[in-house]
């Protein structure tokens, strides 16, 4: 038996003249091990024989190739080292091995600068209050980074990159030696607690700060000691979170009365704030203040005087700052002080060492603190700790506090990517100009922000199997970019690399590469060719007709057009990907007439087809709604309708046997608005759960615990007429977002079924990024996931009964759809 090519590359659509066709999104049923592949041998376990047609125009000898059809649902998974890739111009939904392939080594550096740049973007809390050029910071990184020929002259460039912000706690640490003091026991015992010559030693590497038997074992210690000295060297900034919570075990009995411990200041991002367009998701970056915790002493005696020792790059517990604000505690350490000793920092690797990104700012009083070490020594801390307190006087300090900058979010522009670089070409900063792209420096810098945004804020970061190694592809390109159309081009493939069919770029110079100008017709992708599925202006459409097939466009052939777009358009879907590559195949950056071969009833023809600018979503003629099937029935156009129209459509259609609601398009809002007339259940009812990307406290990486807000949209009730009918909705891969949104609505109101073909799996709330060169960048800023049934990101709502239109019908004038969606409710 052979599987013909259904999930196959370029076969499927077989006009009796021949014209290019690319192969259909639903996959055929699976042969056996036994099945032969064309002459060949038989297929392996779990293999398919398909059919592909080459990338010319036909007739062509057909190829067979062994595959393994995959899915997005889930049905048809793919092994562990392979993912189900959408080769939309070649074999379908197949299993693809995972890429491996070793970037080359100035490549898998800056990929690593990118990952230290980004973690500061969207962490620190300066980048919010201080004029901070980061951008500029990265451009002078990259030629660093690439002439790094060692660990060491590649941690010295990120250093000097994190030097820019002027804050000691960010900095890159070197590898410790194994002999290094600092991982030296202070003392012999195994004990965390000693005593001597009258002063208690706390040794903080030999403290378990969850073992809540030791801590309070230790304060019962504390609690009789008049002199104790906290040997924190052990213990990095980026762990101060362990070093609080066994203080609060210890703080009561270090002071008497109350005291108030300093808070922390971070910044938190509730999904990426828009700043290309206005936007329903809400999202937006705000600082983040932990609440005041104030302590009370319970000690019987005296309060004791304590020393605190800290050693380079450890950070301090928030009760030192009362404790030295009274004049009870004094601190030693190896250098002055500064702000690190105060400052939270998360901890992230490199190859060789790692780096420390301040997390939060101190906040005490409603002002930054300042300290001064009581005593400066690397030679034997302890006993110098020892002796300041057995001197120590008790003097209340005034601590100087420096204001707290405030949140001030600068919004991007075209001359916000920093300072070109020495040699700069004069469209650094602005974008490619119509003869030079960028330099390479500011490329580079413009993936690297596409990426960074992408990779953090994506709704959907477990829907992106081509998104490892995204970044070293761009760079690569970038590296080779030396014309605008390659380097927009290297832009549009890593966007598209998120396989989401919200991504997608805007500016002067992407409208030049995919082309704005088109045909007053809708190209849909069916039975594998790219067809004219309606005229929408006939004086504008020239000689085109409903039906035809595209075999020629300009002298190119159209497979040849859709194989050198498909790369640069995203899709969450096969369908949706190949319907909005249709649409390229079709454009132009000039209006007027241009050649067309066509398939007609079996007939090749030559003739024009005219090209102007696209405005707006293309409508059918016909009444908004209407009643049909001799009056039974009513058909309800969601791209037309409007919510102020509802009322009206439902009085109008109210006796009806059953309502056929077509969302093969983009609705108008009008979800809320239905759902009231369609709700059968007693009470409120979920609909949904949006789930937004909640970034910020020191943390970048959404897979370390699940870092998102949640909220349920329920059903809007409404004291309306319910109908009582039956309703159907018809579906294909137009329908995109709002429209599943919309599908999803009604499903859960009345239990509304679905006619067609799955939708484009493209569901959520779409955000925006200007890049440094002024592209604007939209992707899913916030996720929507149904509370019952399967996920519709990259799999659509899923039809009840799948119907496709077929050449023959749209030539014959039926709406083959439409019709089963009639025979449905008849």
């Amino acid at each position: 038996m052979l599987v013909l090519a259904v999930v196959g590359s370029l076969g499927g659509c077989r006009p009796k003249a021949p014209a290019p066709t690319i192969a259909p999104e639903r996959p055929a049923p699976a042969t056996t091990a036994s099945d032969g592949c064309g002459d060949g041998p038989a297929c392996g376990a779990g293999l398919t024989c398909i059919e592909h047609y080459p990338i010319v125009e036909r007739p062509s000898p057909p190829r067979h190739a062994c595959e393994r059809p995959c899915s997005f649902t889930g049905d048809a998974p793919c092994p562990e080292d392979q993912y189900c890739a959408m080769e939309s111009a070649g074999a379908g939904l197949v299993c693809r091995p995972l890429d491996t392939t070793a970037a080359p080594p100035d490549i898998q550096r800056l990929v690593a600068l990118a990952e230290v740049w980004s973690q500061v973007r969207f962490a620190h809390p300066w980048l919010a209050t201080k004029p901070i050029d980061w951008d500029g910071a990265l451009l002078r990184a990259i030629p660093r980074v690439r002439a790094a020929q060692t660990d060491a002259a590649m941690r010295e460039a990120i250093g000097t990159m994190l030097a820019e912000l002027g804050d000691p706690a960010t900095r890159v640490v070197p590898p410790e030696p194994a002999s290094s003091e600092a991982t030296t026991s202070t003392t012999a015992s195994e004990e965390p607690v000693t005593e001597v010559e009258g002063t208690v030693v706390v040794d903080f590497a030999k403290v378990q700060p969850w073992n809540p038997a030791m801590t309070a074992a230790i304060a019962e210690q504390l609690a009789k000691a008049d002199r104790i000295v906290f040997d924190l060297r052990q213990w990095p900034a980026a762990f101060a979170e362990a070093v609080e919570v066994a203080f609060e075990r210890w703080n009561p009995v270090l002071l008497d009365g109350m005291a108030t411990l300093p808070t922390r200041r971070s910044r938190v991002f509730h999904g990426f704030p828009s700043e290309a367009m206005a936007t329903s998701g809400g999202y937006y970056e705000a600082f983040e203040s932990s609440a005041a915790i104030r302590v009370e002493g319970r000690r019987d005696a005296r309060p004791p005087v304590v020393a605190f020792v800290v050693g380079d790059g450890q950070v301090l517990p928030g009760i030192a700052l009362p404790l030295y604000e009274r004049g009870r505690a004094v601190i030693v350490s190896p250098e002055a002080l500064d702000a690190r000793v105060l400052t939270p920092t998360a901890m992230h690797p490199l190859a060789d060492g790692h780096y420390e990104i301040r997390v939060a700012d101190p906040e005490y009083r409603g002002g930054t603190p300042a300290l001064k070490a009581s005593a400066i020594t690397v030679d034997d801390p302890i006993a110098r700790a020892r002796t300041l307190l057995a001197r120590h006087r008790i003097r209340p300090r005034s601590l100087a506090l420096e204001p707290m900058h405030p949140l001030g979010r600068v919004m991007p522009s075209a001359s916000a990517s920093g300072a070109a670089p020495a040699g700069a070409s004069p469209a650094g900063a602005a974008g490619p100009s119509p003869t030079e792209p960028p330099d390479l420096e500011h490329r580079m810098l413009n993936a690297i922000h596409v990426w960074s945004t992408l990779d953090v804020f994506h709704a959907y970061p477990d829907t992106r199997p081509r998104w490892s190694g995204a970044l070293a592809r761009a760079l690569v390109a970038m590296d080779a970019a030396h014309t605008p159309d390659a380097y927009v081009r290297a832009l549009l493939r890593l966007n598209a690399s998120v396989d989401d069919g919200h991504s997608m770029l805007r500016s002067p110079h992407v409208r030049e590469v995919l082309g704005t100008m088109m045909p007053s017709i809708e190209p849909r992708v069916i039975e594998g060719c790219v067809v004219v599925a309606r005229i929408i202006d006939p004086e504008r459409a020239g000689e085109l007709q409903v039906g035809d097939v595209f075999s020629e466009i300009d002298g190119v052939s159209v497979v040849d057009r859709f194989v050198d777009r498909a790369p640069l358009v995203a899709g969450s879907t096969m369908a949706a990907h190949r319907n909005a590559i249709a649409w390229q195949v079709l454009a132009g950056s000039t209006e007027g007439t241009v050649p067309v071969v066509i398939d007609r009833d079996g007939e090749r023809l030559a003739i024009s087809m005219n090209r102007a600018r696209r405005t707006g979503w293309p409508e059918y003629d016909r009444p908004t709604y209407e009643r049909i099937a001799d009056g039974t029935l009513g058909l309800v156009d969601l791209t037309r309708l409007t919510p102020d129209e509802v009322p009206a459509m439902f009085e109008a259609l109210q006796n009806t046997k059953g309502i056929i609601f077509d969302m093969r398009g983009y609705p108008r809002g009008t979800a809320w608005t239905l759902a009231p007339y369609l709700d059968r259940h007693p009470g409120p009812t979920p609909a949904a759960e949006f789930l937004q990307p909640l970034i910020g406290r020191g943390s970048l990486d959404p897979s370390s615990g699940d870092q998102r807000t949640r909220f349920l949209t329920r059903l809007p009730r409404a004291d309306v007429t319910r109908y009582e009918g039956p309703t159907v909705m018809l579906i294909d891969e137009r329908a995109v977002s709002q429209a599943e949104y919309t599908g999803m609505f009604l499903r859960v109101a009345n239990g509304t079924r679905f006619v067609g073909t799955p939708t484009a799996g493209a569901n959520g709330d779409i955000t925006s990024h200007v890049l440094p060169d002024g592209t604007e960048m939209y992707f899913t800023g916030q996720a929507v996931v149904p509370l019952s049934g399967p996920p519709l990101q990259r799999v659509g709502l899923q039809p009840d009964a799948w119907v496709a239109p077929t050449i023959a019908g749209l030539r014959a004038g039926r709406d083959e759809v439409l019709d089963a969606a009639i025979a449905l409710l008849q």
